[in-house]
C-alpha cells in the first residue's frame, strides 16, 4: 500500500488513474513500472500519524511512505553496465528487477566521487586499493557536461559530478567487477554534500534541554569534516563511556575560525574557546536525530556526520582544559 507525499494528487483521465506531484506534473499512471524512494511503516505507525484513517480493510500492510522522487520507466531498456568513450568509463548499475525486491541497505558511505582509471569510486580515508567502486541505482546514467562526468537519476536530475563530496546509504561488499577490482558500494540513497572544509551544525536558538545539562569532557577532533568529541573515554559527570564519538551541535551565535591552518571555535563575543586537538569540557544535553535535523542544522550534512548528537547548553561555553 503506497502512502503518497503531502501535496501529491490523483485524477482520472480517459479511465486511467494518474498521480501528480505537488507541481501538478504527472509522475506515474496505473500500469506503469515505477521507481521510487520509500520508507516502510507499520500499521501502528501509519495509524498514529493519521495516514490511513477511513482506509478500506482491503488495503493492508506493508505500507510504504513514498519519497519525493517517483519515476516511470521502461524495464526493457535498462542494462547492468554502460560505457562512455573518451575517456572510457565503466558505469555499473543494478537491474531494476533486482533492486525492486532487495532489502534496503543502510551502511553509510562518505567520500569524494573520483574516476580511478576506468572506475567510478568512492574515495574515503582508506588506502586507494580499498576505495569501493560504486554500483548505481537502476535508471541512473552517466553524461559528459563540458568534460565533466556527471551522474543523473531516472528523472534526468544531476545528483553528482566527479569531484563532488557525496554521502548516502547503501551496502559495502567484498567483491569486484570484471573491470574494476576491489570492494563495491551499492548505493541506494545518495546526496551531494556542501563544498566546505568543516561541517558546523548550529542550533536554531529554540532548543532547550528537557532534563537539564550535564558536564561533558573529551578531545575535540575533526573526522570526515565533522567536529566530534572523542577520546579513549568520554566523561559525563561520574560516568564514563568508551567507543563513541558524539557530533557537537553548537550554539547559534558560535562560529568557525581557521588561523594558520588550525580549526577553532569562536563564541558570540568573538573569543576563541576551543581548537581541534584540545581537551574541552562544557555543559551539554542529548538530542535525538529528529531534533538535530529540525533544530540543529543536521539536515545539511547528514549522513556525513553520524550521532549521537550533543548540543552545548545555551548558558555554557566550551572551554579548553590544560
Amino acid at each position: 500500500m503506497l502512502i503518497w507525499p503531502r501535496g501529491f494528487t490523483f485524477e482520472t483521465e480517459a479511465e486511467t488513474v494518474r498521480v501528480a506531484n505537488n507541481l501538478g506534473r504527472a509522475v506515474a499512471r496505473v500500469g506503469d513500472h515505477i521507481r521510487l524512494s520509500r520508507a516502510t511503516a507499520t500499521f501502528q505507525q501509519a495509524t498514529e500519524q493519521g495516514l490511513i484513517e477511513g482506509l478500506s480493510d482491503d488495503c493492508t500492510e506493508p505500507y510504504f511512505l513514498v519519497g519525493d522522487e517517483v519515476t516511470a520507466f521502461n524495464p526493457g531498456s535498462e542494462d547492468t553496465e554502460l560505457r562512455l568513450s573518451d575517456p572510457d568509463v565503466v558505469f555499473l548499475r543494478e537491474r531494476t528487477v533486482v533492486a525492486r525486491n532487495q532489502i534496503l541497505l543502510t551502511a553509510a558511505g562518505v567520500g569524494e566521487l573520483v574516476l580511478d582509471g576506468q572506475c567510478l569510486r568512492l574515495k574515503d580515508n582508506s588506502p586507494r586499493q580499498y576505495w569501493p567502486t560504486i554500483i548505481w541505482p537502476a535508471g541512473f546514467t552517466p553524461h559528459f557536461n563540458e568534460d565533466v562526468i556527471e551522474i543523473r537519476n531516472g528523472a534526468g536530475r544531476v545528483v553528482a559530478q566527479v569531484g563532488n563530496q557525496i554521502a548516502g546509504g547503501g551496502g559495502f561488499f567484498d567483491r569486484s567487477s570484471e573491470d574494476c577490482s576491489g570492494p563495491v558500494w551499492r548505493a541506494n540513497k545518495m546526496k551531494t554534500l556542501p563544498d566546505v572544509e568543516v561541517y558546523f551544525p548550529k542550533q536554531s536558538g529554540t532548543l532547550a534541554p528537557e532534563e537539564g545539562t550535564e558536564l561533558f569532557s573529551g578531545n575535540l577532533t575533526l573526522f570526515r569534516k565533522c567536529l566530534q568529541l572523542a577520546d579513549d573515554v568520554i566523561r559525563v559527570k561520574d560516568r564514563v563511556y568508551a567507543g563513541i564519538s558524539p557530533l557537537i551541535i553548537w550554539p547559534h551565535d558560535f562560529a568557525l575560525s581557521t588561523e594558520d591552518g588550525v580549526v577553532g571555535i569562536v563564541d558570540g563575543a568573538g573569543n576563541v574557546v576551543a581548537r581541534v586537538g584540545d581537551e574541552v569540557e562544557f555543559d551539554a544535553f542529548n538530542l535525538t536525530y529528529q531534533e538535530a535535523k529540525e533544530h540543529g542544522g543536521l539536515a545539511e550534512i547528514t549522513p556525513a556526520c553520524s550521532g549521537p548528537y550533543w548540543a552545548i547548553g545555551e548558558k555554557s561555553t566550551a572551554v579548553s582544559t590544560p
